[in-house]
């Protein structure tokens, strides 16, 4: 027993012979009390058992198959709201059970910003772009951004770049709040106040006074929500500048700030 080499990999045929002397202890007359005193070696028998079932479970990680993965994205390209999702889970579930690695989730990604260049409907690229939310990088920012302006896409583009960590999605949003307005603009102001982008903080000010009560609304919310010394500055100016239920606002947003010194 003192000599016997227990190996500690997947291989089969450890675990069979752990087995097989466990089964050998208990039929020479081992009782419960003289079990329990050598605890310490059924343990040591039982640690196979829990590796394989680890080993199993990274065994189910799947490498990329492109021809599957193609032919999801064709589908998905001509899928329409109301229509059965079993693709669209089917792709989702091929990212899960991928391997999560860089060089995966780039296969994944740089198809998926191909499929946002294509004629693919609405209802497919909206799904794309939710995938991205999970996998992309500064890869998937450009085609993103090209979204960005699209009334009908605009929504889930920034979806997916409210979660891509780079500072370039920052500059692209600043920009591009320079550039829109309505609906737009404000979703952007709304995406500025997620990522709390603290360069965001000089246009933001000067958004308080806008016309628009909502682009003045949400430009409040996002400083309460970016915090920091210079939204504090700004709120504490803007409190005595205002009235009405954006003053409102603005104290609300103040009391956020200062919730977070």
């Amino acid at each position: 027993m003192a000599d016997r080499h227990f190996n500690m990999s997947c291989a089969c045929p450890a675990t069979v012979f752990d087995g097989i002397l466990l089964f050998d202890l208990i039929t020479k007359g081992f009782n419960m009390r003289q079990m329990l005193k050598h605890s310490c070696v059924v343990l040591v028998l039982l640690c196979p058992l829990l590796i394989i079932s680890n080993c199993s479970k990274d065994q189910k990680s799947k490498k990329v198959n492109i021809e599957v993965l193609d032919q999801q994205l064709q589908d998905i390209s001509v899928y329409q709201y109301g229509q059965s999702r079993e693709t669209l889970s089917n792709l989702a579930d091929s990212i899960r059970a991928s391997d999560k690695s860089a060089k995966t989730y780039g296969i994944f990604e740089q198809k998926f910003i191909e499929f946002l260049q294509s004629d693919a409907g609405l209802a497919g690229k909206n799904f794309i772009c939710r995938q991205l939310s999970v996998i992309g990088s500064e890869n998937s920012v450009p085609a993103l951004e090209i979204l960005l302006k699209d009334p009908e896409m605009s929504d889930m583009a920034r979806y997916a770049l409210e979660r891509i960590p780079s500072t370039e999605v920052d500059q692209i949003l600043r920009k591009n709040l320079e550039e829109t307005a309505g609906k737009i603009k404000v979703g952007i102001i709304n995406s500025l106040g997620q990522r709390g982008d603290k360069q965001a903080v000089p246009v933001l000010k000067t958004l308080i006074s806008d016309q628009d009560p909502v682009i003045a609304n949400a430009a409040v919310s996002a400083l309460g929500k970016i915090a920091g010394q210079d939204a504090i500055e700004v709120l504490a100016e803007a409190k005595d500048k205002v009235t009405g239920r954006l003053q409102n606002r603005v104290l609300d947003s103040y009391l956020m700030c200062a919730c977070t010194l």
